[in-house]
């Protein structure tokens, strides 16, 4: 499957999105470790983007095992790959349901790796910290003190921060 890639990337878009699709019917073929050889492609970032909004399209093949079990590989590749990020903000648009299973496991792990030190890949995890308020803040307390004071520092954070410690009280 390796080999495959290169060939995927020089393909025209449409005719790209036929050839998953053909590949994705093989029986031989397991669909979360041709997503997670795109997800470590090192090659054009533009493209890779776009093979995984098209392999996402295809959800009857990507149904939420196919997507978690992606995602638990993912979240223990180091260094974190480039499209981590975009690609769970992209799941979780799809299936809201891995909020939970995001929040309590597989973030945690990339926040274990020092997430905030890969700068191409922190906007990402502050953009699920901002929508998926105040459940993701939560996130924050797993934060060493100097990030999370840089985080409060945007407006939706402190709010949703107030929020989160406002129903952990009352619950």
């Amino acid at each position: 499957m390796q080999h495959l890639s290169p060939i995927l990337y020089a393909l025209p878009r449409d005719i790209r999105k036929t050839y998953l699709a053909r590949i994705l019917e093989s029986p031989k073929i397991d669909s979360g470790e041709l997503l997670l050889l795109v997800l470590l492609h090192q090659g054009d970032e533009k493209i890779s983007i776009d093979v995984i909004t098209q392999l996402l399209e295809f959800t009857h093949v990507y149904n939420l095992e196919i997507i978690q079990s992606t995602i638990e590989k993912l979240v223990m590749v180091q260094p974190v790959p480039l499209l981590t990020m975009y690609f769970i903000l992209k799941a979780r648009g799809i299936y809201p349901h891995l909020k939970t299973y995001l929040i309590q496991f597989a973030l945690p792990k990339l926040l274990e790796k020092k997430l905030w030190t890969y700068d191409r890949i922190w906007p990402g995890f502050v953009t699920f910290l901002e929508k998926v308020s105040p459940e993701s803040m939560e996130l924050m307390e797993k934060l060493p003190e100097d990030v999370q004071k840089k985080l409060e520092a945007k407006e939706s954070i402190r709010k949703s921060k107030v929020e989160y410690v406002l129903r952990k009280k009352n619950s």
